[in-house]
């Protein structure tokens, strides 16, 4: 199952994903690539709306839970109603990602129909054989993920998604992604503790795929999470909306995957005055599969701002 996380800017070791070229393949080292990047992103004004360029919630099908290895499947299925017919093909529509598929390279997109939980979806097979149904997938890995939270990037800090973590944490809410890969406290969690217990226990009190919407529904990834939070429907997280009081930054500065009442921050306290709700889908991978999906601008209280990234780790 893959998980969706905000995470900030690309750290070095970015590879070239879905057209974007990695900074080895251009010749520039990664502290050009970063300084570049962090210009480029502030001539760029947030997006004032949906409409305007950032990715509609309705635009991508949602996720499935419960299904083998972290979310995809070992095989088609049987026939079940739905979108498509179990066990056709077809290229990619525009607009999806071109990743690896089931006879292709970097740049082909093929997808397959398969049965998920009793209903007929379009999916995409990835390089080890599994079928995923889009956005459980790291095409550049041709894994599948293990959920999408959000984290935060202060400053334009790199993200690193560190290969020394210790413990376990349930990202994927259904026991299946405890461990893997896991960004460092330069690139924080954004977290809120639903059950009220003082502590963050799951994917399911991040933001990302393994967040239980007010419907009883999953979220896509980490804005749909953020949404249904935005009270006035406004487009922005702030303090106009009854949530954003309760929701913290979870700094894991000891990398033990356990949560502390000392790494647990409010967002008035780092500084943090307003989410933009509209995000843009900019995939980049590094070269263990971790991937940066959706992102947005989030404004401090002194003026500066910031990126809010959804993450998709890779299910290891």
């Amino acid at each position: 199952m893959r998980t969706l996380a905000l995470l900030v800017v690309l750290g070095s070791s970015l590879l070239a994903c879905a057209g974007e070229i990695a900074p080895e393949a251009s010749g520039q080292t990664a502290s050009q690539q970063r300084a570049d990047d962090a210009e480029q992103e502030q001539e760029q004004e947030p997006a004032k709306s949906i409409d305007e360029g950032a990715a509609k919630a309705d635009d991508f099908p949602a996720p499935t839970w419960g299904l083998s290895r972290g979310g995809c499947l070992l095989n088609e299925g049987p026939d079940a109603p739905g979108e498509c017919t179990v066990g056709t093909e077809r290229d990619c529509p525009e607009g999806f990602e071109r990743g690896f598929g089931s006879s292709g390279g970097p740049g082909f997109c093929k997808q397959k129909c398969v049965n998920v939980s009793g209903e007929a979806r379009w999916s995409e097979p990835t390089r080890d054989g599994l079928y995923c149904p889009y956005f459980d997938t790291n095409l550049n890995a041709g894994k599948c993920a293990c959920n999408t939270p959000l984290v935060l990037s202060f400053d334009g800090a790199a993200v690193d998604f560190a290969t020394n973590a210790t413990g376990s944490f349930d990202l994927s809410r259904d026991g299946v992604c405890h461990g893997g890969d896991w960004p460092t406290a330069v690139t924080p969690w954004l977290a809120l503790d639903r059950d009220g217990n003082g502590s963050i226990d799951s994917g399911a009190e991040l933001f990302g795929s393994a967040t239980k919407l007010g419907n009883g529904s999953f979220a896509r990834n980490g804005f749909d999470a953020l949404r249904d939070l935005d009270d006035n429907e406004d487009g922005v997280l702030d303090a106009k909306d009854a949530a954003f009081a309760k929701i913290v930054v979870w700094s894991d500065r000891n990398m033990d995957r356990l949560s502390t009442p000392n790494e647990l921050t409010s967002l008035a306290e780092a500084g943090v005055k307003a989410i933009d709700l509209h995000d843009r889908r900019e995939m980049r991978c590094d070269a263990r599969g971790n991937c940066e999906g959706e992102r947005s601008r989030f404004t401090m209280t002194d003026g500066r701002r910031g990126t809010v990234i959804d993450v998709y780790l890779v299910q290891r």
